[in-house]
């Protein structure tokens, strides 16, 4: 038994959507989402948090619960390789802030120091020179440092 109004027809017995397959002559017996279902007993903090997760997202709370599960399963970045991203990101912005922002004469004593000190390492010269003049300065004692090895 259908109802007809001024908003439309309605399944007085089932889901409008029934109706509305059935008028576009799809098959009654395929549901509209054919992904299998789960039920899901949750805490009411924990749906609180997806709902307003879902809602920062501008998504569902299925889609949201989705989207968390899918990432869980993408392949992570190990510690090791996270490590040498890293190392080369500094090599590249060191070297660049080395060749970019300090005039050539500087560059040069630098790697000269490196030289005399026999450091293959920039970032443990560039070290040594900070803590070598924050000594020169007053900044640092001899102890400070010896306590800090």
């Amino acid at each position: 038994m259908y109802l007809i109004g001024t908003t439309g027809v309605k399944d007085l017995f089932g889901p409008y959507t029934e109706f509305q397959r059935f008028v576009n002559g799809e098959d009654m017996a395929t549901p509209k989402q054919t992904d299998p279902q789960f039920k899901l007993r949750l805490t009411s903090e924990l749906k609180g948090l997806i709902e307003e997760s879902a809602q920062a997202n501008n998504r569902s709370m299925n889609a949201e619960i989705v989207s968390r599960l899918e990432r869980s399963f993408e392949p992570k970045v190990s510690e090791y390789d996270a490590e040498e991203v890293v190392n080369a990101v500094r090599n590249v912005v060191t070297w660049k802030f080395l060749s970019d922002s300090i005039p050539r004469n500087v560059q040069l004593a630098f790697f000269e120091f490196m030289d005399d000190q026999q450091i293959s390492n920039r970032d443990i010269a560039l070290s040594k020179l900070v803590v070598d003049h924050l000594v020169e300065k007053g900044y640092l004692s001899a102890e400070e440092i010896t306590a800090r090895r």
